[in-house]
């Protein structure tokens, strides 16, 4: 599995995360389409903000 914010493996499971893509304070479902695994990190870096929010995220 990866996380698919920075794209690295999520090797260890202590650290994964479930992110909303697009956050559900931002209007976004909490539907199986709008939730991606991510790195504890990489969900707390992006908070609530989206994808195109993000100076560091490459697509």
């Amino acid at each position: 599995m990866h996380c698919y914010l920075c794209r690295s493996d999520i090797a260890d499971l202590d650290v994964l995360h479930f992110d909303h893509v697009v956050p559900l304070s931002r209007g976004g479902a909490h539907s199986m389409g709008n939730i991606k695994p991510t790195h504890g990190t990489c969900n707390q870096r992006k908070h609530n903000k989206l994808l195109s929010e993000l100076d560091w995220y490459q697509p």
